[in-house]
């Protein structure tokens, strides 16, 4: 559904000539989008991991999962280790390297299941389970980066790294939600997976009424007026994937055309909150 999203911003933000920040900055968010994209991924992997148990079109999200696997593991390791290609440094602090190394650790967990490449509801049951412990890693990692970096860039607020963050945090739970509402749909635990979409869809929506207006010492406000737009379309197009998922976790059942409202509204919501995503660097800050 969604790949690489972070690793192409980054990249964008590296290159970008408007980039408003010092080289440090550019590198603070490269690190945070490429954190970001590891969160996304561990719900990307167990979408698709429900959708090949689902024998909804296999072959193709069977690939799409390899290149998940790969993509999970080649930023898990720039991480760690740099990325000469992307002018991204080895990581030097060492909470961040702990952060890193517990992650690394987690993995192995997961990639064995994912590797055999065919999944049956046990299986994809445990892969959900996988998927929500490396989540839990990876915010941890996404909140080390962000603190980190602020302790040592006084020309990058906390709050505007937060604020990035949360917007990557939006994208990630677009996929969750996509997970669950197949989980459920598979018969895979659903009284647990009905009550955490209703969970995801609830901060979903509270997310981006923060993200919209702001909230003091966590959320910048909107800092343009493309930004604001971007947000305020994102939010519309909210509206009927919202609609769909509510009925799902209401009733426990999905028709085939929530089904298709689901899958081409996250969608549509993603591209809005890429595009504002990246906006937000190009946006330089009073203090």
């Amino acid at each position: 559904m969604f790949l690489s999203k972070f690793r192409a911003l980054a990249l964008a933000a590296t290159f970008a000539p408007a980039f408003a920040y010092a080289q440090d900055s550019e590198t603070a968010y490269m690190r945070l989008h490429l954190a970001s994209e590891l969160r996304f991924e561990t719900q990307n992997m167990a979408r698709l991991t429900c959708y090949i148990g689902a024998d909804f079109n296999p072959e193709p999200h069977r690939a799409m999962l390899q290149a998940a696997v790969a993509d999970f593991e080649t930023t898990l390791k720039a991480l760690k280790d740099g990325d000469e290609g992307a002018f991204l440094p080895p990581e030097a602090n060492d909470r961040v390297l702990t952060a890193v190394r517990a992650l690394t650790e987690a993995w192995p967990d997961m990639a064995g299941i994912l590797a055999g490449g065919t999944f049956d509801q046990g299986q994809v049951a445990v892969v959900d389970l996988e998927s929500l412990t490396l989540l839990r890693f990876t915010e941890n990692l996404s909140n080390r980066i962000a603190v980190a970096n602020n302790e040592v860039m006084q020309d990058l607020p906390l709050i505007m790294l937060l604020t990035v963050d949360m917007a990557g945090r939006q994208i990630m739970r677009t996929e969750k939600a996509a997970k669950e509402a197949c989980l459920i749909g598979s018969g895979i635990n659903v009284a647990q997976n009905r009550q955490n979409l209703q969970e995801t869809v609830t901060v979903f929506t509270a997310t981006m009424e923060a993200l919209s207006s702001g909230l003091p010492g966590m959320i910048v406000r909107p800092p343009s007026l493309e930004i604001e737009a971007l947000l305020k379309d994102a939010m519309a197009l909210w509206e009927a994937p919202k609609a769909a998922l509510t009925r799902l976790y209401t009733s426990g059942d999905i028709s085939a055309e929530d089904r298709m409202v689901i899958g081409m509204g996250l969608e549509a919501v993603v591209a809005k909150l890429s595009a504002a995503a990246a906006l937000y660097q190009s946006i330089e800050l009073d203090e």
